[in-house]
């Protein structure tokens, strides 16, 4: 009788582990500002938060000459066409930067932002003051 109880437990508990392992973490996307930087809600009511898309980086709205700010407007529209078209989005969130914005990765129907927009040209693996006008 011990077993059996036992054994009804665990396999209520082991249920339980495993739907919630398979659960997608839902986030909505309010908008991206650039090709990585965008907004997210927890849930409909709550305030949005920035991320930056980490170990990526995408040219600026505000840039130095047209053709950047070309170039950032084109990866800023392909994001939030992604983000449209995407069912299921997931952030992955691991620190705050200097500007008090998360950052971290944004998945997309499991696959992960950056390897869209690098795959894409429309993002350069991070590194300090990369020269989009060339």
């Amino acid at each position: 009788m011990i077993i059996f109880k036992l054994n009804k437990t665990l396999i209520l508990l082991l249920t339980i582990l495993i739907t919630s392992c398979n659960q997608t973490t839902h986030k909505i996307i309010t908008n991206c500002y650039d090709g990585d930087t965008c907004y997210y809600k927890e849930n409909p009511k709550a305030q949005s938060i920035p991320i930056r898309l980490m170990n990526i980086d995408t040219p600026e709205i505000k840039g130095e000459c047209q053709e950047e700010i070309t170039k950032a407007i084109k990866a800023r529209d392909r994001v939030n066409q992604l983000i449209r078209d995407s069912r299921n989005i997931k952030v992955d969130i691991y620190y705050t930067d200097k500007y008090n914005r998360y950052v971290g990765y944004i998945w997309l129907d499991s696959i992960n932002l950056n390897t869209i927009l690098l795959g894409e040209e429309l993002a350069k693996p991070y590194k300090r003051n990369i020269d989009w006008c060339k």
